[in-house]
């Protein structure tokens, strides 16, 4: 996502984010305020690699799930998509 311009090093969601989140009708600007940042980044224990944390992270992860995209693995921590949610994905994801 900061590759990519969709936040910017702040870890701000720039005008582009807001455009490609709206292509899956995400509107950060609906989402609950909270005691959890907007964005963070979080570094994962188990790939070593930084993934998107905060209200927006947890966000887009509730999206996926609500409309069956994804699903999470019963007493675990796996997120698996469905077909579906992966083509949509790869036409959404640069």
């Amino acid at each position: 996502m900061l590759a990519d311009e969709w936040l910017a090093n702040d870890l701000t969601v720039t005008s582009y984010g807001r455009e490609k989140l709206a292509e899956i009708d995400l509107d950060i600007d609906s989402l609950p305020p909270g005691n959890r940042p907007l964005c963070r980044a979080c570094l994962d224990w188990s790939e070593r690699r930084q993934h998107l944390a905060g209200r927006l992270g947890k966000a887009i992860l509730d999206h996926l799930i609500a409309r069956s995209w994804a699903r999470r693995v019963p007493a675990s921590r796996i997120i698996n998509f469905t077909s579906e949610g992966e083509r949509i994905l790869h036409g959404w994801l640069p």
